[in-house]
Parts: C-alpha cells; sequence; structure tokens
C-alpha cells in the first residue's frame, strides 16, 4: 500500500506532518488503520497536490470501488480556485461513488462560523457554485456543530462531500465529528448508520396522476356524490371521495412504475432481436415504434415522480436527471429521519429500537405515570354552595 495513503488515513492531506496528537490517539489510530488496510486495497494516487490527495480506494470483502478525495484547503480565496478547478476535473473524470472529505478552510452558510466577523458573499461564492455546478451533496453530520477553533471563533469548515452515485449505492452513511482533544481541529469519523424500516406514511399525490384521461371525470364523479350533512360535512366527505378517487388512479395505473420501464425494455430488446432478421416486418417496425412511445412515456413519469419526492424545483424534466433526484431523496429522508441519538448516560444509540425505546421514556417521564382514577368537581358541593347573586354576576 502506497505510504501517502497511510498518511491520509490518520489525518488529512498537507497537515498531517503538523497535527498534534497525544501518545493515547496515537495508539488508537495505529489500531484502526491495521483494521482498515486489511479489508482494503489503494491504487496510486491519481492526483497529488498541495491542497488534495485523490485515488481510487477497494473494499476487498464487497468488490466495491470508490473514489477518495482528502482535502487540505488554503487559507485565501484565490489560492483555493486551483483547488475547486482540480476538483470539477475529478468529478468530471469520477466514474462512480466519490467521497472529497477533510479541511475545505472555508464555510458554507453564514451559520458556518460563531463568534467571528461576518461571513461575506464573497466567503461563500465559490464554494456555492461548486456545489450548484458538480451536483455534490454534503454528508449529515452528527457530533459538535463546528470543526475547528481558535478559542474564540468556531467554524464547520471540515466537510465530508459525494456525489449522486455515492448516495444511491450508500445513502445511510454520515460523518461523525469527534472531540478535537488538543488540535484546532475535530476529526471527521465515517460511519455506517442502521437503515430505518419503511413506516406506514401517508398518500402523496403526485403531479403525474392530473395528466391522467380519466383524471377530470373521476373527480367531477367523486364531486358530485349528495348527502345531507351541513355544509362542512359535505365539503369534508366530497374531500375524501376526492382522495379515494386519486388513490384509486394512482394505484391501478401508476403502481410499479419501475417494474413496468423494465417489462417495455424488455420487450423492445425481444422485438429489436426478431427484426435484426425480420427488417421488413411492418408488424415488428410499429411494435418497435409504440413500444419507444411507451417507454418514453414512463421514462417521463417516472422522473416527474422522483423530482417532485426529491422537492428540485429548479432542474427541468426531459433531461435525464433521475440519478440525481434520487440522490436528493436520499439526502432528504437522511436529514428527516433520527439515525443517531444520545442519552442522558452520554451513550449514543444508533439501533432504530433503542433510539425508539429512549424517546419514548424521555416522554413518558414528562406525562407521568398512569392514574386509577382523577379528581374531579363534586357538582354536590357546587350546588350547596355560595351563589353569585345577579349584581355580583354583573
Amino acid at each position: 500500500m502506497d505510504e501517502g495513503w497511510i498518511t491520509v488515513l490518520g489525518k488529512s492531506a498537507t497537515r498531517a506532518t503538523k497535527a498534534r496528537q497525544n501518545k493515547e490517539q496515537e495508539v488508537a489510530g495505529k489500531k484502526e488503520t491495521q483494521s482498515l488496510t486489511n479489508n482494503t486495497n489503494y491504487d496510486e494516487p491519481e492526483e497529488v497536490d498541495e491542497q488534495l490527495i485523490h485515488g481510487q480506494i477497494r473494499i476487498i470483502s464487497k468488490a466495491f470501488t470508490f473514489g477518495f478525495s482528502a482535502i487540505y484547503g488554503l487559507h485565501t480565496i484565490k489560492d483555493r480556485l486551483s483547488m475547486w478547478r482540480k476538483l470539477r476535473q475529478i468529478h468530471s473524470l469520477q466514474q462512480g461513488p466519490w467521497l472529497a472529505i477533510g479541511d475545505y478552510n472555508v464555510v458554507l452558510q453564514a451559520q458556518d462560523r460563531q463568534h467571528g466577523t461576518e461571513v461575506r458573499a464573497m466567503e461563500t461564492r465559490d464554494f456555492k457554485e461548486y456545489m450548484l455546478d458538480t451536483g455534490m451533496h454534503e454528508l449529515q453530520y452528527v457530533g459538535r456543530n463546528y470543526t475547528w477553533t481558535n478559542n474564540h471563533t468556531y467554524s464547520r469548515i471540515d466537510r465530508g462531500l459525494v456525489n449522486a452515485a455515492w448516495m444511491m449505492i450508500m445513502p445511510n452513511m454520515k460523518v461523525q465529528v469527534l472531540e478535537p482533544l488538543v488540535s484546532d481541529h475535530s476529526p471527521l469519523k465515517l460511519m455506517t448508520t442502521q437503515v430505518q424500516g419503511k413506516k406506514n406514511r401517508p398518500f402523496r399525490f403526485f403531479n403525474c396522476i392530473a395528466d391522467h384521461h380519466q383524471f377530470i371525470q373521476k373527480m367531477e364523479q367523486a364531486w358530485e356524490g349528495r348527502n345531507t350533512f351541513g355544509m362542512m360535512q359535505l365539503v369534508w366527505n366530497k374531500l375524501k371521495k376526492v382522495k379515494e378517487a386519486i388513490k384509486k388512479i394512482n394505484t391501478q395505473h401508476y403502481k410499479g412504475v419501475d417494474e413496468r420501464i423494465k417489462g417495455i425494455r424488455k420487450e423492445l430488446q425481444l422485438v429489436q432481436e426478431e427484426m435484426s432478421s425480420n427488417l421488413q416486418k411492418l408488424e415488428l417496425i410499429e411494435k418497435e415504434k409504440t413500444l419507444k412511445e411507451d417507454l418514453e412515456k414512463w421514462v417521463l413519469i417516472k422522473e416527474s415522480i422522483y423530482r417532485q419526492r426529491s422537492r428540485v424545483q429548479w432542474l427541468k424534466l426531459g433531461d435525464s436527471n433521475l440519478a440525481y433526484f434520487f440522490a436528493q431523496i436520499n439526502n432528504r429522508s437522511n436529514l428527516n429521519g433520527i439515525q443517531i441519538l444520545t442519552n442522558d448516560m452520554g451513550n449514543q444509540l444508533v439501533l432504530e429500537e433503542d433510539i425508539e425505546e429512549e424517546i419514548m421514556g424521555y416522554y413518558k417521564k414528562l406525562l407521568g405515570s398512569r392514574a386509577d382514577n382523577l379528581p374531579v368537581i363534586n357538582t354536590n358541593d357546587m350546588i350547596m354552595g355560595v351563589i353569585l347573586n345577579r349584581e355580583q354576576l354583573l
């Protein structure tokens, strides 16, 4: 294994020779590095720069390869311009998942710096443009809210960024911000969280349902129902029937879009294989044309559903952005879930059942214990008691 990669494992790029560690950290780092190298194969670095080291890492037991970039950004906006150019080049050439983690030496949002100088737009512009141009995602982090301090200013300048391919394959990866001990930077630890089980979710209306040829007709039929209840009850019943009609259209015509697309592609492949020996057969030509139209239709419907679920508004449909939409969906799912929780004892809980038990226990303590009976006002005491006269009431 290349010596440069051994250095990168414990520290980030060129700062490796300057970081201070106590003896306990060094022993723990050696054990972790030894465990990692036994199951990991590292190629020669493809890019070695003063601000980054990039190469490919293969996980032997999983037969899995991903790009890895260790980042150490320089201190000025001008000096970091070459880093953004190199990262853009790597993004355009990288095949498959890619992780770029380390010290970017720049904040991304105004709230990433506390008790220091105000964050100016020119500081974050290059970073934001890079994220927008490449579609990179920041891995969710757990632990400390900042990664660097000089005991006066607190900033979050260390990050883990991944591409869409990473989010599609490994959406349950997180970055844990560890305690800095004697260093001014907090180490970043890549960790795997438990995939949360699917819960019953409320029905979501997808825009593609409104394009169905029976949509208007079904809505009118559902809304025209009559009953003898009051106006609010009438409206509520009509809305309920409309919802049932929409769910029925969704179930009958839009459920299993992925399987439908796979089926059309398989059928199209068989037809084209048959056409190779029967090119003049008009029936096959017409069938191929129909299948291509169906495939285009359902791929666009799938993209519309993914776009709506991802809540990305700035991308247009029809540009084959399925991978990006899917990555955004996974990212939103991770952000909306609780992957790690620290209890009163300081222990970190990562299993779904442990997190659920801790939350339930916390709120049960707030509510108190169950009582067999509750004290109420005695109506006889009220009747026999002092009654206010009219003047007192007024």
